[in-house]
């Protein structure tokens, strides 16, 4: 009982998957371009399906392009990704305190 009832949701979570993934294609790709054959329809569909593996980013696996996780270069990504941010939280800190320091005089003089 316990086997069919996971077994379910694993059908579940991949009919769910599938139809994600088709709505996101459709909406991204198929509605926006409109093809007009056949042909230029196998062509928005294969653009688009390099686009998602390639370069669009996914949450479920970290923000990164799937070709990415699967190349192995995920964990280097999330890496410099980090030391963007704390950079950047430095750089904003250091802004900060430069205009309080800035602040403090003219309030003196007040």
């Amino acid at each position: 009982m316990i086997a069919e009832v996971a077994e379910e949701l694993v059908r579940t979570k991949k009919r769910a998957w599938g139809s994600l993934w088709h709505r996101t294609l459709k909406s991204e790709a198929i509605r926006l371009r409109q093809p007009q054959t056949v042909d230029e329809a196998k062509r928005v569909v294969e653009s688009f399906v390099q686009h998602y593996n390639a370069k669009r980013l996914h949450s479920g696996i970290g923000y990164v392009a799937p070709f990415d996780k699967l190349e192995g270069r995920a964990d280097a990504i999330c890496a410099a990704r980090d030391q963007k941010r704390e950079a950047a939280r430095a750089r904003r800190r250091l802004l900060r305190a430069q205009a309080r320091q800035q602040a403090e005089p003219q309030e003196a003089a007040a």
